[in-house]
């Protein structure tokens, strides 16, 4: 079992392209006890059509367990 699991407190972002699976998604999350959890309404299209901020992995060899980073307004 994956350790960063462990804290159901966790806040926990959930994304995909229009933002359907993504519902889904953290809809099962909760389910499952965790409480801090969101969805991204529209998913990225929706964030990248809006021209919201976006952080690009670090450079090779970095940790790279994040491939995007973005903040749910």
């Amino acid at each position: 079992r994956d350790e960063r699991l462990a804290d159901r407190g966790q806040a926990i972002a959930c994304y995909c392209g229009g933002g359907f699976r993504s519902a889904l998604a953290a809809k099962t999350l909760q389910e499952m006890g965790f409480s801090d959890v969101k969805s991204m309404a529209g998913g990225w299209t929706a964030w990248t059509e809006r021209s919201l901020p976006i952080e690009r992995p670090k450079a090779s060899g970095e940790n790279n367990e994040t491939t995007v980073g973005f903040s749910l307004p």
